[in-house]
């Protein structure tokens, strides 16, 4: 914004303000919500006869912040593992970059993922991450300023 002081103008630069702005109440509620979306697209790649035995590589495929201990979440196939997804968590501003993960903390998730020995693997994550994709313009317009 700028102003006369009567000897000229001056700029009242607003920029780092608009760009916090922005940020927080813009991308990052956005990035969350992308989160979720990734989330129950990657949990849809797996189903029986591909990937799926029990739903505990399922309920285990969860947003997380970065930093997040995965290894915390490892439990033992079964039925009644816990459901660590469908939970909103905030993506956090990392220097000038908006992070947030998304993922399972199983020991098992990685191989199956990937691939190991003649097995070529399920990239449930990256699957359900492309199908998510063309959706991310729709979060980012859903908080709109």
């Amino acid at each position: 914004m700028a102003k006369s002081n009567g000897k000229g103008w001056r700029l009242n630069w607003l920029g780092d303000r608009v760009y916090k702005n922005v940020i927080d109440q813009v991308v990052i509620p956005a990035m969350s919500d992308f989160a979720l979306d990734v989330e129950g697209s990657s949990k849809r790649q797996l189903r029986p006869g591909h990937g799926k035995l029990t739903g505990t590589m399922q309920r285990s495929i969860h947003a997380a912040e970065p930093g997040y201990a995965w290894s915390k979440d490892d439990v033992p196939p079964g039925r009644s593992s816990p459901q660590r997804g469908g939970k909103k968590v905030l993506a956090k501003l990392i220097g000038n970059r908006v992070s947030i993960l998304v993922g399972s903390g199983l020991k098992y998730a990685l191989p199956l993922h990937q691939g190991h020995g003649k097995f070529s693997g399920i990239p449930f994550l990256t699957d359900g991450l492309k199908a998510s994709k063309g959706r991310i313009k729709s979060h980012l317009e859903r908080y709109r300023l």
